[in-house]
């Protein structure tokens, strides 16, 4: 069973599959948060986009991309995942919490 799991952890494309999903969630909930307050303008999103989203997604493809030419960069790949998986998971639990009644962070 947990080798099952060790296998499926290595897989690049699992790495890529969270980062996609958490990028989503990231989105989904920020837009509902500047709605909650009520200043969402849609003509702010594609800079969202480009600061918060395009960065991550993009970095983890150009670094899945090195994995596939060279076996060797899959530690780097793995850690990037990692540390982008975990920063993107505190940022989606920030909006959530704040959502649910939390106070906001004060960074």
């Amino acid at each position: 069973m947990l080798s099952d799991y060790m296998a499926m952890a290595a897989d690049p494309k699992t790495g890529q599959r969270a980062v996609a999903a958490l990028l989503m969630a990231k989105v989904i909930l920020a837009i509902i948060r500047s709605l909650k307050e009520g200043h969402f303008d849609p003509k702010r999103l594609p800079e969202f986009l480009k600061n918060d989203v395009v960065p991550y997604g993009g970095g983890i493809a150009v670094l899945w991309l090195l994995n596939l030419v060279d076996e060797a960069l899959a530690p780097v790949y793995h850690a990037s995942v990692l540390a982008v998986t975990g920063m993107l998971l505190k940022q989606v639990w920030q909006h959530v919490r704040y959502l649910f009644g939390a106070k906001p962070p004060s960074s």
